[in-house]
């Protein structure tokens, strides 16, 4: 084995993988989203006994107490992240990871007024502080959760003809090193 590795110190320790006999796979598809009132914040989420789970109770509070927005019908993708790198001036070596820039496209079908007034509301240009969002995924039946505020832009978008369906076409952007952390379904979307 090469001894040219740099010191675990350096870094964190890998995670823990089990050994699972069958690979588990979970189709695509988000519908749902709950965007988060900036100071909204992990443990308000999560169950006081068990911080895996999502609490149905605390996310119904907050939707009731208007620091939390249920959005339905709508349609979600998670793009793929783009590394940034910096140089870490040794001339033998590539520049490094040091973050990803991440994108959600978010499509919604309902342009009615209110729909265009909410999405306008949060557009990042209108200084809109959120607290990041949840993500249901119909079809996996599981919970994406982004910690981190999303940068929302975009709007309305019509076709040239009248058989093409208009939408608001928005895009939440954010920085982490890691992917959004998965929660097992909670009822929290019905």
């Amino acid at each position: 084995m090469a001894n040219d590795c740099p010191s675990y110190y350096c870094g964190d320790e890998w995670d823990d993988l089990p050994d699972t006999l069958c690979p588990e796979r979970f189709n695509s598809g988000i519908s749902a989203m709950i965007l988060l009132r900036c100071g909204v914040e992990r443990d308000d989420l999560v169950q006081d006994g068990d911080p895996t789970l999502l609490d149905e109770a605390k996310i119904a509070a907050l939707i009731a107490g208007n620091d939390a927005r249920l959005i339905k019908n709508i349609q979600v993708t998670i793009n793929a992240p783009s590394e940034e790198t910096a140089d870490i001036l040794d001339p033998c070596s590539p520049d490094v990871a040091i973050n990803y820039t991440r994108t959600l496209t978010i499509e919604d079908p309902n342009v009615t007024e209110e729909r265009r007034s909410f999405w306008s509301s949060v557009n990042s240009a209108n200084r809109f502080p959120n607290g990041g969002a949840l993500f249901y995924e119909c079809d996996a039946e599981r919970i994406t959760y982004v910690d981190t505020s999303l940068s929302i832009s975009g709007g309305r978008e019509t076709g040239a003809k009248s058989t093409e369906l208009q939408k608001f076409t928005l895009t939440g952007t954010y920085r982490n090193r890691n992917d959004a952390e998965i929660f097992a379904n909670a009822d929290i979307f019905n």
